[in-house]
């Protein structure tokens, strides 16, 4: 599948272009591990690969 059709096939299905999907499913599994364990910020951000906690914010 070239990277044309694959965007529009991510779209179509989910309403977001595939890095907002990425980025949608990051953020629902930071909400969830804040919500039920003592991890902080920092440590949430760095599970999800994110560089620094000032990365781990919407739109940076």
């Amino acid at each position: 599948m070239c990277e044309r059709s694959f965007r529009s096939a991510v779209l179509a299905a989910t309403g977001l272009s595939p890095k907002a999907y990425m980025i949608q499913g990051e953020m629902e599994a930071a909400m969830e591990l804040l919500r039920t364990t003592r991890m902080s910020i920092s440590d949430v951000a760095a599970s999800l690969d994110y560089t620094t906690p000032l990365l781990f914010q919407p739109g940076v």
